[in-house]
Formats: structure tokens, sequence, C-alpha cells
């Protein structure tokens, strides 16, 4: 319950409407216009949203994932003039436990995702780095053993031009 900032506190009505595009027949309104969508969107679950419009402060507590039961119940109780029978705060319970649950569910899928993005990027993280570990062992053994000079040596450990001048920053880091 979300709803974009320009959307936020806002309540839309949405109406069928007939368009004649061939012949004269006109129906009946009563015939046609029996569905109104409405879209109501309250501001977030905060506290402070005393001055808003009656409707949407109701749903923005019932649907708050912020606000306690006990602080949703207190705030029908004195703001709306709902007396906290049994039932409803029964009800409340529910309602607050299921959404809850919802929120736990989602932010386990959301950590499951993160965990398999970690992964993957720490997979492609640790091939970048041996294929760095292993161009560099090999361009020190081949200045080494064979004394061919370090662009040479590079060339034939196939790095890329745009990667030499990093290469030549690490091993001259090595000597120092």
């Amino acid at each position: 319950m979300n709803p974009p900032k320009e959307r936020v506190g806002t309540i839309n009505e949405y109406r069928m409407m007939e368009y004649n595009t061939e012949g004269e027949y006109r129906e009946k309104k009563e015939h046609y216009d029996l569905l109104t969508v409405v879209l109501l969107c309250p501001d977030k679950e905060t506290e402070e949203q005393r001055g808003s419009n009656p409707v949407l402060r109701l749903l923005g507590v019932l649907f708050s994932a912020s606000l306690t039961a006990e602080k949703k119940q207190k705030i029908l109780e004195l703001e709306f003039g709902i007396p906290m029978t049994e039932q409803i705060e029964k009800e409340m319970e529910r309602m607050c436990n299921l959404s809850e649950g919802i929120y736990d569910s989602g932010l386990q899928q959301g950590l499951q995702r993160g965990l398999l993005q970690g992964r993957k990027e720490g997979f492609e993280d640790g091939r970048s780095q041996g294929l760095l570990e292993r161009n560099l062992y090999g361009i020190r053994n081949m200045m080494s053993r064979l004394q061919l000079p370090l662009e040479v040596a590079m060339d034939i450990m196939g790095v890329p031009e745009e990667e030499k001048e990093r290469y030549t920053r690490l091993l001259m880091e090595e000597v120092q």
C-alpha cells in the first residue's frame, strides 16, 4: 500500500461512458453505467495524518504495517468513535498478524534474491580476481625465467590494451 507520491491522499472515481462510433442509437445511461471504480490512495501509515480525508485516514490506519494492533484500536476509538468490542479486537489482531506474515514473506523473498545476486556477483568478482592473479603470475614468470620485457610478457598473456597500465602498476607495487 505505497502509492506513488503524486497519488497519495487522492480519491479518483472512474465510470463507463457511451461513445457512438457508428449510427445514432443512444442507450439509456442506467443500462450501461453499472460499474464505478473508486481508487483510494491513503497516505503512508504515519500517525500524523489527522488533517487528511477521514476515509483515507481510516484506511491508512487499518492497513498500516508500522502501527501495532493496540495503536490502531486506540486511533479507531478516539478518532472514529468505533467501540472496540471483543469481536473487533480479534479481527484486528488477525488482520495485523496477516500483514506481518505478508511482510515477513516479502522480506524472506527479498533476502533470498539478494543472497543469490550477491553470490553471482561474488562469483564474478572471484573469477576476475583469479584471472588477474593468473596473468600476474604468468607475466612474472616470463620476465624472470625467460628474461622477457614486461610489454612482451603482457602480450603473450593476452592482457587487453586498456588493462596494461593496471597490470604495470600492480607489478611495480610488488617490487617496492
